[in-house]
């Protein structure tokens, strides 16, 4: 068994889960139960078997860590994900992933914990991105007609531009990372790929509502066994 300082870097992809929401006004999310499941869970399993993953991290609020700690800790050892304690706000949550991240990983793929029901179709999509641009996020379109308010109940006015909703994952390179936590914002423009619809964010809707997405999501197909030898082998 090769020891840590050993280690074949078989990939240059980190993935980075952050528990922070993305903006002030968007709820805390990442540990509300999808179906039995805190929601964080969920989305560390959609990448502790994906092919091409070298470094999985889970950044927390240190506020967060004894509860963390408490129900995740098992699972964390179990896919080898490692736990970074600091920031309780989406950007400086980024920026402690950041500095734990190995040198040798050159892509980032940023996801929000709180969106448990991303379809492996978009995270092909996205992947198949990897190193065409330095920053790229899914997105969608915001359904029906769109109006510009400052504030509801208030007054709106039609909203010319198409709109979309801002999803993750979100690929980086590693020099679009740095200057993205540099900024402490998203590059603009930002590159844009067609997301799914199913990709819902738990807390700001209703987790019976995430669960139904989850029974929506498409299954990969799974290669079927090639003679009955390699099928009695499982």
């Amino acid at each position: 068994m090769l020891k840590k300082s050993q280690e074949v870097l078989v990939s240059d992809l980190g993935v980075v889960i952050l528990t922070a929401p993305p903006t002030v006004d968007d709820p805390p999310g990442a540990m509300i139960k999808v179906d039995g499941r805190e929601s964080v869970l969920r989305c560390m399993e959609m990448f502790s078997n994906r092919e091409g993953v070298f470094k999985t991290l889970v950044v927390i609020d240190p506020k967060q860590a004894d509860e963390v700690k408490r129900k995740l800790s098992s699972h964390l050892m179990f896919m080898g994900i490692k736990l970074v304690t600091g920031g309780d706000t989406w950007w400086s949550q980024l920026a402690e992933a950041q500095k734990a991240l190995p040198p040798e990983i050159k892509h980032v793929l940023v996801h929000d914990g709180a969106r448990p029901v991303v379809p492996y179709t978009d995270l092909d999509a996205i992947l198949g991105m990897k190193g065409k641009k330095e920053v790229i996020a899914l997105a969608c379109r915001s359904p029906g007609p769109i109006f510009k308010a400052d504030q509801l109940p208030g007054t709106g006015w039609t909203q010319d531009q198409s709109v979309v909703s801002l999803l993750t994952p979100v690929l980086f390179t590693r020099e679009g990372l740095d200057r993205a936590v540099a900024d402490g914002r998203f590059p603009s423009p930002i590159n844009l790929i067609e997301g799914s619809r199913l990709n819902v964010r738990v807390g700001t809707v209703d987790t019976g509502f995430a669960k139904a997405m989850l029974g929506l999501l498409p299954k990969p197909k799974v290669k079927a066994p090639t003679n009955p030898f390699e099928e009695a082998q499982w």
